[in-house]
């Protein structure tokens, strides 16, 4: 029966990774020169590595290596997630030197706690139960990374309010993917490992983010986001059916 439950995980895990890339090449091939289309290049890349490692860090024989992994991959989403946000759905980098430079700091900084014990101490196991013990440090990456991601559906937000027809829509949907997500994982996830010990809703983060490809998917096949053309809209249908 465990044998059963670890290779559905391992399909759905394998499954929504493969979606993911393959959305995130359709996107980067469509516009190579185009700073959002970059931008989702690399969040698509940091999140496959994120959902590899958040499936590692719950499986039976659970390693600290992998638990920091999956913290260190968060970091780096959040971050590529308020980068999107800020330049969606132009093409130009319109975040400045001194910004960039504002935001890049911090996340290099928590990136490299996450390997270290402040964050993550050990982990402890029992007869029914694995805990996950965090250090002060998951005060700072809790704080950093929730901000990023609230930032982002803000500026998401803020966008939608002033665009009109088409962009609009594009954005509506994008922010519907962005906020089911992020508050899903920060509320089932974030919230009941730092402070219950609680890892159970882990193995449900490939949903989550499958959550977010769907609504951005939809946004591309229906309302033209990121000006994809014909035939790679005709394949991301088809990988979305399979």
């Amino acid at each position: 029966m465990l044998g059963d439950v670890l290779y559905f995980k391992e399909v759905i895990v394998g499954a929504v990774v493969i979606c993911n890339i393959l959305v995130t090449y359709a996107v980067y091939i469509s516009n190579r020169k185009s700073a959002t289309n970059r931008v989702f290049l690399l969040l698509g890349l940091v999140i496959s590595f994120w959902l590899l490692a958040m499936y590692l860090s719950v499986n039976p024989q659970v390693t600290l290596f992998w638990t920091r992994q999956s913290a260190f991959w968060a970091t780096l989403m959040s971050f590529l997630l308020f980068l999107l946000a800020y330049i969606l759905p132009g093409e130009r980098f319109l975040l400045s030197k001194k910004n960039l430079f504002y935001a890049v700091l911090p996340t290099v900084f928590i990136a490299a706690l996450t390997f270290t014990p402040y964050v993550f101490e050990q982990i402890t196991n029992t007869a029914t139960d694995t805990k996950v013990v965090v250090g002060f440090g998951v005060i700072p990456f809790s704080l950093l990374t929730t901000f990023f991601s609230f930032y982002a559906v803000y500026l998401l937000f803020k966008k939608l309010r002033k665009s009109s027809n088409i962009e609009s829509r594009q954005l509506g949907l994008v922010l519907t993917g962005f906020f089911l997500m992020l508050g899903l994982i920060i509320f089932t996830i974030l919230i009941p490992v730092i402070f219950l010990r609680d890892s159970f809703f882990v193995q449900f983060a490939p949903v989550y983010v499958f959550l977010f490809l769907a609504a951005t998917a939809i946004a591309i096949v229906k309302y033209h986001l990121f000006n994809i053309k014909v035939i790679a809209t005709e394949a991301l249908i088809l990988t979305l059916i399979l």
